[in-house]
């Protein structure tokens, strides 16, 4: 997920890719598979909270928020035929920890499985269904960040045929 421009590259020095950059990228990856439980461990922590959340799609964002303002709304009017006056106030805090609520479960999310799953595979140095070395898995990241196709979708005037 990460992208080497023209840019980046000419600031990385004489040797480009090709020199501190590439063995720094080794030497990080080793220690990465090498301390790779621990790296797991912390990232399962987020997986089993039960208030973190990996995946909120559009639809539910909507529906919360049209939900939240419909909940706005009533305790707005509620209050201002209260008082007479028209003001705007928040939801009180139970009706909005309800909704907050509903989007949250405590069961394990199939998703952030999932992605453990290809953490831990790309850990331990398996990509596309091929074990890689580290200097191979390096040189791979580094092809898929300076390569033209992906770094076109990054700014559209690149290549405007795609």
């Amino acid at each position: 997920p990460f992208r080497l421009t023209r840019d980046v590259i000419d600031g990385l020095g004489i040797c480009g890719t090709q020199g501190l950059f590439k063995k720094s990228c080794e030497i990080t990856l080793e220690l990465m598979r090498r301390y790779a439980d621990t790296l797991i461990t912390i990232i399962e922590v987020f997986l089993y909270d039960p208030l973190y959340q990996w995946q909120l799609s559009p639809q539910k964002a909507l529906q919360l928020q049209q939900q939240f303002d419909k909940t706005n709304d009533s305790v707005a009017s509620s209050s201002s035929r209260a008082s007479g006056k028209t003001s705007m106030q928040p939801a009180s805090s139970s009706t909005s920890s309800s909704i907050v609520g509903e989007s949250v479960t405590t069961d394990t999310n199939k998703m952030a499985e999932r992605l453990l799953l290809g953490l831990r595979q790309k850990l331990q140095g398996v990509e596309r269904l091929n074990q890689m070395t580290i200097k191979a898995h390096v040189n791979m990241l580094i092809q898929e960040a300076t390569s033209i196709d992906n770094l076109s979708q990054l700014f559209a005037g690149w290549q405007p045929y795609l």
